[in-house]
């Protein structure tokens, strides 16, 4: 049988140094978004990941499948040092 190839769903850390991509092959990709290099895949799942969010205040990667289950990792976490934040409007020189 064939291997399955493709991706469901692509997500960024809210600091946009990691994007995991949801695998069709049960696995998760992780990707340095300045190099676009693979960081490494995850497997947890027994069907295609379906779904893929990181925790705002943690970093940490929670991931959903065709088997039901939900994975949490915290692959990475120490590199996270929160969300990326852009200066409010009230807040530019005028």
């Amino acid at each position: 049988q064939r291997e399955k190839c493709g991706l469901n769903l692509l997500v960024a850390r809210p600091d946009l140094r990691l994007v995991a991509a949801a695998r069709w092959d049960r696995r998760v990709e992780l990707f340095d978004t300045k190099t676009a290099q693979s960081l490494g895949r995850l497997q947890s799942h027994d069907g295609g990941v379906l779904g893929c969010a990181f925790d705002r205040h943690s970093g940490v990667l929670a991931t959903s499948g065709e088997d039901g289950r939900i994975a949490l990792w915290n692959a990475l976490v120490d590199t996270y040092h929160g969300p990326v934040t852009y200066p409010s409007a009230s807040s530019l020189p005028t």
